[in-house]
């Protein structure tokens, strides 16, 4: 009987040991962030049952049965991979002793915030709703111009979108793209399930994009406007949102619909509630966050940790809710980790090439602070002269998400400035609301709206069409850009539709099209409009392996029956087509395709397995 009580108290025992051996690495308290991530979440929240003294047997034991599952859960979770999380325990101690120089003591108060959302409108705040309202209408009436031209992420999502009504679910396994091999699908699906309702039928999904491109901006202007109103007051709200409607940068990236964009929309409106304490609605704003990108999640979760470990009554707080969200984030994070070695990095690819170095990271960290950069040297100065003069009592939790956000700037340089727009227009109009009065007049107000209309000028480095180098772009504001962007005359891509239309007429159902592998996005375009399966996809760095790569070149030379096609290329000769159809820009190689269609054959699939690890 003893030996088996001893089995039986195992899992415990070795989970509270394992717990003791966190603390004495990383000392009390910061020892959690490996403690939990390495087990997600369940090791915790069994010892606590576990050990919770209950006197009522009937509710005692199905707690234990509970408690003992979850430990037995932890242990299998930390051996199948999310040990890895236990290497956060090593600057525990250093971060002991940069948390208390840092003054993370909770001890600075914040001043009380509106309890209520609500406000009673002035003249300023008329005019700004009223300005919103007419982007919206230009953007609703002119909703089919908006539309990227290039093929770019817009073309992956909308594919992905696709397959989720016409496989009334998300799939767990990318099938359309690099066939026939395929791969695990892991983006996150809110913008996906988001195009798909708004699509509601595979052939409409183009009209469901548009649909988010019309609404997402200037939902961000208005929550970005609500913020500051609510929390700063009139003025300050609306030269916010004026300073906002002038980026560029935010303004372009909200009308393609970046998934992170669509965080950077609603982030304003997740501020409110964290600063307002509620519990439900912060709960629901994160987990959408991290079901949208988790890149910007992570940036936002430390924003808001800098921010609860220097004031008052918060920290419990963004304990409580980053708890929660991540629980509930929890069947995402298991499909990841279920794929883990699937999964690779810009600094991967930079390794590989260079070699693991003190080179190859200073490497990594320029490549990434000056990737996709695009700097707006009037909002930099005005703003940093904003952050630098900003007095109001309130500010410091618009300096801890900014300091959130400075990760980004070293691995991602431009998205550093995409999705801190909100944030940088509120230093800046800080600059300005003491020049103007609580009640302007109606001539003021329309004068400061026609600022709008300023040219400002923007410095691209290693931007633009894959250019190099930096280059001034002139006369660009961003609602100026926006609405000049939706009413240029849109032009009908008449050689995409002919290329969509000879594949619909060429092809069977599931058929593969074979696309030149340096237009990966090309791929999903067809997707989108065809529904056929492609050989190339989005996302290509991030989610791939050495099998797959082998299998899909080895099919593209033995495939019989088929298309390839490439823009703006000629056709290798070694694909040994019988002869080119032209169609525009698009030259569509046919192999074999002589019988007609249902007596057309290709060669056995090779067998998929999801399971093996590279």
């Amino acid at each position: 009987m003893n030996i088996i009580f001893h089995l039986v108290n195992l899992p415990p025992r070795l989970i509270a040991a394992y717990e003791r051996l966190c603390i004495r690495i990383a000392s009390e308290g910061f020892h959690k962030p490996g403690f939990y991530f390495s087990t997600v979440f369940t090791a915790p929240i069994g010892l606590s049952l576990w050990r919770r003294p209950i006197a009522a047997w009937w509710r005692r034991i199905p707690v234990r049965l509970i408690a003992y599952g979850l430990l037995l859960a932890s242990l299998m979770i930390f051996l199948h991979g999310a040990w890895i999380f236990a290497l956060l325990l090593l600057p525990g101690r250093l971060i002991r002793r940069i948390w208390r120089w840092a003054g993370f003591d909770e001890s600075r108060p914040f001043p009380d915030v509106p309890a209520s959302f609500a406000f009673p409108l002035t003249r300023m705040d008329r005019a700004m709703l009223a300005f919103m309202s007419l982007i919206l209408l230009v953007f609703f009436v002119n909703r089919s111009q908006l539309m990227p031209t290039d093929d770019s992420d817009h073309n992956y999502h909308m594919a992905v979108a696709r397959q989720i009504l016409e496989h009334q679910g998300i799939p767990a396994w990318d099938s359309w793209e690099y066939a026939p091999a395929g791969r695990p699908h892991l983006y996150p699906p809110a913008l996906h399930v988001l195009i798909a309702l708004f699509a509601g039928h595979p052939d409409k999904i183009i009209e469901g994009f548009e649909t988010l491109q019309v609404v997402v901006y200037p939902l961000a202007l208005l929550l970005t406007w609500w913020f500051a109103r609510w929390l700063f007051g009139a003025r300050l709200g609306f030269l916010t949102a004026l300073v906002f409607s002038m980026d560029m940068i935010s303004g372009y990236t909200m009308i393609t619909v970046l998934p992170s964009a669509l965080v950077t929309g609603f982030m304003p409106l997740l501020f409110m509630c964290f600063l307002t304490r509620r519990s439900r609605s912060t709960i629901a704003l994160l987990t959408l966050a991290l079901y949208t990108h988790i890149g910007m999640s992570a940036l936002i979760f430390l924003g808001l940790f800098f921010f609860a470990a220097r004031h008052r009554g918060y920290y419990a707080f963004f304990k409580k809710v980053l708890t929660f969200s991540f629980i509930f984030y929890l069947p995402w994070f298991f499909r990841l980790l279920d794929s883990i070695h699937w999964l690779g990095t810009p600094s991967t690819l930079i390794f590989d090439q260079t070699g693991r170095s003190l080179a190859s990271l200073i490497q990594a960290t320029v490549m990434g602070l000056l990737s996709l950069q695009f700097v707006n040297p009037v909002f930099l100065v005005l703003g940093l002269i904003g952050l630098r003069k900003a007095r109001h009592p309130a500010m410091g939790f618009m300096r801890a998400m900014l300091a959130g956000f400075v990760p980004m700037l070293i691995s991602y340089g431009g998205r550093f400035w995409m999705h801190t727009g909100p944030l940088w227009a509120v230093f800046t109009a800080g600059l300005f609301s003491r020049w103007i009065p609580e009640n302007p007049t109606r001539r003021r107000v329309v004068a400061l709206l026609l600022c709008t209309l300023i040219p400002l000028p923007l410095i691209a480095i290693n931007s633009l069409n894959g250019g190099k180098g930096v280059k001034l772009i002139p006369n660009v504001g961003g609602a100026t850009f926006s609405l000049a962007y939706v009413l240029t005359p849109a032009k009908e891509d008449a050689d995409f539709l002919r290329l969509a239309d000879f594949i619909r007429r060429n092809t069977s159902p599931r058929e593969i099209v074979h696309v030149d592998p340096a237009r990966i996005y090309l791929g999903d375009r067809i997707v989108v409009s065809t529904g056929c399966r492609v050989d190339v996809g989005g996302w290509s760095a991030e989610v791939r392996n050495q099998d797959m790569a082998d299998k899909v070149a080895a099919y593209r030379a033995i495939d019989t029956d088929c298309l390839f096609v490439y823009e703006k290329a000629e056709i290798p000769a070694d694909l040994r087509c019988d002869r080119v159809e032209v169609l525009g820009r698009f030259n569509v190689g046919i192999r074999g395709k002589q019988a007609p269609l249902p007596d057309q054959q290709h060669p056995p699939e090779p067998p998929r397995v999801e399971s093996t690890r590279k």
